[in-house]
């Protein structure tokens, strides 16, 4: 592991991030942080972006993060480096550097040349079999959308959070801010037509890295929605009352306090 962070912290270098110690670098209005076998890549998100609104986000792996008054503070790339560590020296650099040239062109508005994965390889790195997630009474499947413009796992987990009581919809949407910060990599996003999901969009994802993040991505996923599944069908249940929603809510707010996964 220690080989894959000099590696990326001379690639960060290397395109141009200053570091600041402890692990910090700086590029201009971007920061990238090394810690605990990860990198992450922040960057301030626009005024008025909605933190749960698919729309409001670039195309890729970021997330909204709020700050401490509940507004978007930041958006975050978070890729883990762990996944790496197989490569050899040459190709372990060119992994790194297209890791981390990817999430870069996209908040910069810079043109990034993909080449999309087939699908034979997607299902060899993620397995069909591999998809279904149960936790208790709640089963729910991955689904992997490859087409000309996105890539991305995704598992809807509210079909309309619209159609909710308004208690339930606001206190869903303050619970889903959570859970972006509890589980890396996965964002809570709401689309056009109103659903939640737990998604990963890895639009764009490099070749050289594309087997490593799609395992790494459907790790992600499956870790967090055995937490998730119960806790939405407790928050999107119209019967449940304000003792069922206030102990959910007190656990999100639990685990924002404790490490990140």
């Amino acid at each position: 592991m220690m080989n894959v962070l000099r590696t990326m912290s001379s690639v960060l270098a290397a395109e141009g991030f200053r570091s600041n110690g402890a692990g910090v670098y700086r590029r201009r209005k971007t920061v990238a942080r090394l810690g605990d076998g990860w990198l992450g890549i922040e960057t301030a998100a626009p005024v008025g972006t909605d933190p749960t609104d698919a729309d409001s986000l670039v195309p890729g792996p970021f997330k909204p993060l709020s700050s401490a008054s509940g507004q978007p503070g930041r958006w975050v790339c978070e890729l883990p480096l762990v996944a790496f560590e197989g490569f050899e020296e040459d190709a372990l650099e060119e992994a790194l550097r297209a890791a981390l040239l990817w999430p870069l062109a996209l908040i910069e508005s810079r043109h990034w040349e993909w080449r999309q994965p087939r699908r034979e390889d997607l299902d060899e790195w993620f397995p069909p079999a591999a998809r279904s997630v149960r936790a208790g009474t709640v089963a729910k499947v991955i689904e992997l959308t490859l087409d000309a413009d996105r890539l991305a796992l995704s598992c809807g987990l509210v079909r309309c959070v619209t159609a909710l009581p308004p208690a339930h919809a606001e206190w869903l949407s303050r619970a889903a801010l959570g859970w972006q910060q509890q589980w890396r990599m996965v964002r809570l996003a709401r689309h056009a037509d109103a659903g939640l999901a737990a998604e990963i969009d890895l639009t764009g994802l490099p070749a050289s890295c594309a087997e490593v993040l799609i395992r790494a991505a459907g790790d992600a996923l499956r870790g967090a929605l055995p937490a998730l599944l119960p806790a939405v069908d407790v928050l999107s249940d119209r019967n449940a009352g304000l003792l069922s929603l206030t102990a959910v809510n007190a656990g999100v707010n639990e685990a924002q306090n404790t490490e990140r996964r």
